[in-house]
């Protein structure tokens, strides 16, 4: 879990907290006083806030903090879509043997990973998201959304 050291009501500390909270990053904030006392500074010698500490990874300056945090959800996110190829396998179709709303919604969101975002598939997923978008009403969808609107 992500640890973030601040003076309570610590503006640079807020930036990092509601970046995490944002992402559903799982963290939790721990006060620091004034003048910071020793078992802080064993943590971070020059004394400053805010601090992360994210297992053996520890900074300050709240910007880094911040990068560091975007970063390790992009890993996570990774993480997650490997694991949803691994389940979907051979299989057409994420849940049972038609489409559903979590195939579109899935799609969707791995169009943005790869569109969006600029990330690679992995080649299950690739092949998932190539047959759905072959499909009638995915066409039609994105000739109409392409247009800037009209109907089907």
């Amino acid at each position: 879990m992500i640890k973030i050291y601040d003076f309570p009501h610590g503006a640079r500390g807020l930036r990092v907290a509601w970046l995490c909270e944002e992402m559903g990053l799982a963290h939790t904030f721990v006060p620091v006083g004034f003048p910071p006392d020793r078992s802080y500074r064993a943590l971070n010698p020059f004394g400053t806030v805010p601090f992360l500490q994210d297992g053996h990874v520890s900074m300050s300056e709240s910007v880094a903090m911040s990068n560091w945090s975007a970063v390790g959800i992009e890993s996570r996110l990774k993480g997650t879509i490997d694991g949803i190829g691994d389940e979907l396998g051979d299989r057409e179709f994420l849940v049972g043997s038609s489409l559903t709303l979590a195939d579109i919604s899935v799609a969707t969101a791995f169009r943005i990973w790869s569109r969006g975002v600029g990330q690679d598939l992995p080649a299950t997923l690739l092949a998932y998201c190539e047959r759905l978008q072959e499909r009638p009403a995915c066409k039609r969808a994105v000739g109409a959304h392409a247009q800037g609107g009209g109907q089907s």
